[in-house]
């Protein structure tokens, strides 16, 4: 499934009795006979292909070395073993661009529809076990006070998973078809199958339960043999899915949107917001091909259009692809949710960038920095971008005061002012009125687990060190090459301080 998803996909509400089917009628088949091998999957960072909606290439993904053991093997006993060798899921085929930092989808459901959450994790076997788990708090949104939910059942395991081809094979606890009606017993199966067909080249699902191929889930007889993919679960797919951009992409104007809809009168209203509310386009685009089939049911067609903006000096924004009742209400049929990172400054050969200068940053103004109201560090990040270097520090809460600078060598540590290697010939110091140690539990917790040392590349930044954490002050330090022109934002949801320094090349 890898670090690259197509959308992000929030649930949809029915909009007129034609969209509610409360029972999903059975598909004729032919029933055949499969064995499966429970194992599981390596980690992989990053993928570029887009998820697949029915169809994939049939091709066996190559096989990564298990990282965290193997899972339980499945016994077959209806079949004898088939004579395919059935691989490990490898969680990507391709290389993504080097500056994306793109997220990983899995399917919940919002009003009997089909909605999407984000995970970091790109492992397959990590995401299915989130599914299982649930929907967590970070999956709602304020634009979206609709509760995010699951249909599957408290308590599911996840026993074995694999790939052969084109098809995905999940072995889950046999309570997964407990409890629920057909609509709900369409919805888990359909969760599933979603997901799985994130990872690239998948494009069905073949289910074991207990160790045991079933052809059909739960006592509404949900067919899922021979493997199914996602167009058996129209009733319950979201009226708008986009495949361009994806989540966590870096993005830069025009930009190409491109998706499937069936909305009313085939129209998508689109908005571009930065992280900090600023709305930078607001537009629709229409799609093509009837919205309805013969018998009334609703159909999806293509979308595809380009928006051009100036996200000034925002690092990061939604896309957001809606539906909107017409009666005024305000109420969304549709909400699509896709977050975006921006590609800021012209990242020419020469190190320019957009707002960048050698000046300090100092907030407030004066000085820096005082403890306050506990501010948690909980997680730092470096990375090479296109034409720059980022550095991310989250918090829990905004920090309110932060001093961004060059500062002379050699570098010290704070409180003990022992020394500090650093790789470069300059530095920047960052001091924020923030801490990685939480004082008020007992026993006292850390915050950031994460390492005080990190290695950036061969861009303008060498490397990132903390070198000290002392009286609700955070201090880390850049090691650079020369003294590149460098800038600082803040961004919310979560808070975060970036600072992006411009690369020779």
């Amino acid at each position: 499934m890898g670090a690259q998803v197509a959308e992000f996909t929030r649930s949809v509400e029915p909009r007129r009795g034609i969209r509610r089917h409360r029972c999903v009628g059975c598909l004729a088949v032919v029933i055949v006979g499969f064995a499966l091998i429970g194992c599981s999957s390596s980690n992989d960072s990053s993928s570029s292909s887009s998820a697949p909606s029915t169809s994939a290439p049939a091709t066996t993904t190559e096989v990564s070395p298990p990282t965290t053991g193997p899972a339980p093997t499945v016994t077959p006993t209806t079949a004898a073993p088939t004579t395919t060798p059935v691989t490990t899921v490898a969680p990507t085929t391709s290389v993504p661009p080097d500056d994306t930092e793109e997220l990983s989808r899995i399917w919940f459901v919002r009003d009997e529809r089909l909605g999407a959450a984000y995970r970091a994790d790109g492992d397959p076997q990590a995401l299915v076990e989130a599914l299982l788990a649930g929907p967590i708090a970070a999956d709602q949104t304020e634009a979206d006070p609709t509760t995010l939910t699951t249909a599957i059942p408290d308590g599911v395991e996840l026993l074995g998973l694999a790939v052969d081809g084109d098809v995905a094979t999940v072995d889950l606890s046999r309570s997964f078809e407990s409890g629920g009606g057909s609509l709900s017993m369409t919805e888990r199966v359909a969760q599933v199958v979603y997901t799985l067909t994130e990872i690239p080249g998948v494009a069905r699902v073949a289910f074991s339960l207990d160790g045991e191929p079933v052809t059909t889930i739960g006592g509404e007889g949900i067919q899922v043999s021979p493997p199914v993919g996602r167009d058996s679960f129209d009733t319950v797919k979201p009226l708008i899915l986009a495949t361009e951009p994806r989540p966590g992409q870096l993005v830069s104007s025009p930009l190409q949107i491109v998706g499937e809809n069936s909305t009313s009168e085939n129209n998508i209203e689109i908005s571009l917001r930065a992280a900090d509310g600023r709305v930078l386009v607001e537009t629709f685009a229409t799609g093509t091909g009837p919205i309805f089939d013969g018998d009334g049911q609703p159909v999806w067609g293509p979308f595809e259009t380009t928006i051009e903006f100036d996200a000034g000096s925002a690092t990061s924004g939604v896309l957001a692809l809606t539906e909107t009742a017409s009666d005024g209400s305000g109420r969304l049929f549709a909400d699509v949710q896709i977050p975006v990172n921006f590609a800021l400054g012209d990242g020419t050969s020469s190190g320019t960038l957009d707002g960048a200068s050698t000046d300090a940053v100092v907030v407030p103004s004066g000085g820096c920095c005082e403890p306050g109201p506990t501010v948690l560090l909980t997680d730092v990040t470096a990375q090479q971008m296109e034409g720059f270097d980022r550095i991310v520090f989250e918090f829990t809460a905004p920090v309110m005061n932060y001093n961004v600078r060059y500062v002379p060598l050699p570098i010290t540590e704070d409180p003990s002012d022992l020394p500090v290697q650093l790789q470069g010939d300059h530095a920047i110091q960052i001091s924020m009125g923030a801490t990685g140690t939480d004082q008020t539990e007992s026993p006292v917790r850390q915050s950031y687990t994460g390492p005080t040392r990190l290695a950036v590349g061969t861009g303008a930044v060498l490397e990132l060190v903390q070198n000290g954490d002392f009286e609700a002050v955070s201090n880390w330090v850049l090691g650079t090459n020369g003294q590149p022109p460098f800038r600082v934002t803040t961004e919310s949801n979560p808070d975060r301080l970036v600072i992006d320094v411009a690369s020779p090349g």
